[in-house]
């Protein structure tokens, strides 16, 4: 089980929703944050290290540029995920 959760637990995601069109490249400065994907106008997805909680970091942010978060939610992996890891 701890092989399959090191396969596993190298990053984590936060799908964010806002309300305005905006963009949130500037989350890259919050430790923790490797990388952000714009999904569309007004959803996102920021990646960051699994061993650390950035969603009061991103969600201050992001209010502090007059952003408001309509959803944040952590990407969670599924049994099916594991297996199709362990299976390439």
């Amino acid at each position: 089980i701890g092989e399959l959760q090191s396969l596993l637990g190298r990053e984590g995601r936060l799908h964010i929703e806002i309300a305005q069109e905006m963009s949130l490249e500037f989350l890259k400065e919050i430790d923790g944050v490797t990388d952000v994907h714009k999904v569309s106008a007004k959803t996102w997805i920021v990646v960051h290290s699994e061993n650390v909680d950035v969603r009061e970091q991103v969600s201050r942010a992001i209010g502090q540029r007059d952003g408001l978060i309509l959803e944040m939610y952590r990407d969670q992996s599924t049994i099916e995920d594991v297996f199709q890891t362990v299976t390439r």
